[in-house]
This record gives C-alpha cells, structure tokens and sequence, in this order.
C-alpha cells in the first residue's frame, strides 16, 4: 500500500540532502550502489518526463504523484 509517510519514506532516500527535491545527481548517486550502471540518458528522460514544473527537480508531490500513477 502506497500511503503518504511511506512514499514520504521513499522520497527521502533519494533526497540526500534534505532539500525537498531530487536532484538528477541524487537519482545517479542512490542508482549507482546497484550493480546495474543506468545510463544518465535514462535518468535524465524520467526526470523530463515526472517534472511537471521544469525546474530539473522533483519534488516530493511531483514523485507521490508518479509513484500513485506507476500502480494504477
């Protein structure tokens, strides 16, 4: 289940600094622990695509809200 505090939960291990926003560099740096190497092209078409104000940034309703549509 998608509540509000655990997607608070996931949000926050991608914004590392405690800015109320992922970073593209946030997003390479949690993604780069895994094995897999996502190309930044990647990284950089999702940010494109969920940052609904175009500040290069995602913010925390801009991720509840892809997160909410990604299980519909």
């Amino acid at each position: 289940m998608m509540t509000s505090e655990r997607l608070a939960l996931a949000f926050k291990m991608f914004d590392k600094d405690n800015s109320g926003m992922i970073t593209p560099s946030e997003i390479r740096q949690v993604l780069s622990a895994s094995e897999s190497k996502i190309p930044n092209q990647i990284i950089d078409a999702v940010i494109k695509q969920v940052d609904q104000n175009g500040d290069g940034q995602i913010s925390l309703e801009e991720f509840t809200s892809l997160m909410r549509n990604a299980i519909l």
